[in-house]
């Protein structure tokens, strides 16, 4: 008598199971986790100094020369995207402007001073007067554009340390008050 079953595997001996023993699959487990090494990431070598959290401020107000602080973490996935931008960019700015690196985490008393609440963040300043701020992933052309625009705004900036009594942003600069 033919088989009334609408399954085409009944009767041509496909629906044996056979159950595949736990330490085959715990194994198969360690070896794609080995194979894919899942382990915690750590922040790749950068030729961008970080700044230490508890660095005195003359070493990144910029009295100096002006200064590019880049605020960043190792679990940022853009500030990682950023690297070889900021890279580049501080190769390039050698000499005019120092690039320095903030760590998020490890700096929370420069991260409340500057009010740093998204990474990336960039900051440039000059005689300790913040000259521009940016936030966020950009482009190599729009990092050039935002360092050349607040440089400009330099020369208009440089009475701004004197006028703290004003209010940040008062003349269109923060500069640092302590």
């Amino acid at each position: 008598m033919p088989s009334t079953s609408l399954n085409p595997n009944v009767g041509n001996g496909l629906t044996t199971s056979r159950r595949v023993p736990s330490w085959v699959i715990v194994l198969a487990l360690a070896l794609a986790y080995a194979a894919f090494q899942v382990y915690p990431r750590k922040a790749p070598p950068s030729p961008i100094p970080v700044i230490a959290p508890d660095a005195p401020a003359s070493q990144w107000s910029g009295d100096t020369q002006p200064v590019l602080l880049e605020f960043w973490a190792a679990w940022c996935s853009n500030c990682r995207s950023m690297e070889p931008l900021m890279a580049r960019l501080a190769q390039r700015l050698q000499g005019r402007i120092r690039v320095l690196r903030v760590d998020y985490d490890a700096s929370p008393a420069l991260r409340a001073r500057f009010k740093v609440e998204a990474l990336p963040t960039l900051a440039l300043l000059s005689k300790g007067v913040v000259l521009g701020r940016r936030t966020g992933l950009a482009a190599e052309p729009e990092l050039q554009a935002f360092v050349d625009a607040a440089l400009q705004r330099a020369g208009e900036s440089t009475s701004a340390r004197s006028n703290c009594a004003l209010g940040a942003g008062a003349l269109g600069v923060f500069p640092i008050c302590d």
